[in-house]
């Protein structure tokens, strides 16, 4: 969540330090994701960023299980459709 005064960048580079313990690097927003559920309209932010760590180092402090995978592999994710199809139309703007 984005605490007051915060901008959406020092609150994702907040989350991820307290999620995972590790700072994220060159964060950038690439895209607004504006959809639907249960008639309720959502925004999802999409970020990219850089993190210098191998997987079996992050020390999960909420979730469940972290990976690292390739951009194809998404394909085959479960993911939230919506997610799913930004992934699927704009490898370029992830890549970049």
């Amino acid at each position: 969540m984005v605490e007051g005064g915060e901008s959406d960048i020092k609150a994702l580079e907040r989350e991820i330090k307290e999620e995972i313990g590790i700072l994220i690097k060159n964060i950038e927003k690439i895209y607004e994701l504006k959809c639907k559920i249960d008639s309720q309209d959502i925004i999802i932010l999409i970020f990219k960023g850089y993190i210098d760590a191998p997987a079996n180092k992050i020390e999960l402090k909420e979730g469940q299980e972290i990976r690292y995978f390739k951009l194809e592999e998404t394909y085959n994710l479960k993911l939230f459709p919506p997610l799913k199809d930004f992934i699927y139309k704009n490898k370029h703007k992830i890549l970049a």
